[in-house]
């Protein structure tokens, strides 16, 4: 919204207040459409028989999935200038919100949108990889812990007199 509110202004220098209340609006309506979907599909597709598939896959062919239908929906919206037009018909009237639609989504709204889907997955990796190692990471990616199975294991616990005072 802030970056909306800061485009908005200079691309109308000579109503700046209209111009961010403009970029605000346009910025906010179509992150709510994409987190709304995207939220909703995390939700209610596990649900399903192509849910429950899904989730079965392997790690890595789940993520590829998931951020291509993603990245779609988020493409989609964009280029729907759904929250231009509303900001448009909002902040200047239905004449402008005409013009809007007629007027073509900047390649720089898409570029950044895949970045900001694809950034937080690189981090996201990351960290992972910190925190359960690289080949456990690539263990789980490759769905080797896909499934569950039985192992039989033996614990042994030791307690030696006496040991404590010499550790």
């Amino acid at each position: 919204m802030v970056f909306g509110s800061i485009a908005g202004m200079s691309v109308f220098s000579k109503q700046p207040l209209r111009g961010a209340l403009f970029g605000a609006l346009a910025a906010l309506l179509p992150a709510l459409l994409i987190v709304s979907a995207i939220v909703g599909a995390e939700i209610f597709l596990p649900r399903t028989r192509a849910g429950r598939a899904l989730v079965r896959a392997p790690f890595l062919s789940s993520l590829a999935i998931k951020s291509t239908a993603y990245g779609a929906v988020v493409i989609l919206i964009l280029e729907s200038k759904l929250g231009r037009w509303a900001a448009g018909y909002v902040v200047f009237g239905p004449e402008a919100a005409q013009r809007i639609l007629r007027e073509e989504v900047f390649p720089v709204e898409v570029s950044i949108a895949v970045v900001l889907l694809l950034v937080p997955s690189a981090v996201m990796m990351a960290q992972m990889a910190g925190l359960v190692g690289a080949s456990t990471l690539l263990n789980i990616a490759l769905g080797r812990y896909g499934r569950s199975h039985i192992e039989e294991r033996f614990f042994l616990f030791v307690d030696v007199v006496g040991s404590t005072p010499l550790a």
